[in-house]
């Protein structure tokens, strides 16, 4: 009897662990938090610094902005390499 309920303990805190690990990722992506659709229209982002980066498309910028609190504006795409 002792083995079944350990069976059914372990069971259960696997889902628990996979659900918890499930639900970080929604909450610590900025991606998640914006909705952005993932259509790719690529997009060219330098900070004040002069730091370049691809995005995916312009939402993905806005948002990484937005949550990260950085200062991505769109530039020429001849900057970022694929």
């Amino acid at each position: 009897m002792a083995i079944r309920y350990t069976g059914i303990f372990a069971m259960v805190a696997c889902v628990l662990i996979v659900g918890a690990q499930a639900i970080g990722d929604q909450i610590v992506g900025p991606e998640n938090k914006c909705g952005c659709i993932e259509t790719l229209e690529p997009v060219c982002g330098k900070t004040s610094t002069g730091v370049f980066k691809y995005f995916g498309n312009q939402c993905r910028m806005d948002c990484e902005n937005r949550w990260l609190l950085l200062d991505f504006v769109k530039t020429d795409m001849s900057y970022c390499i694929l």
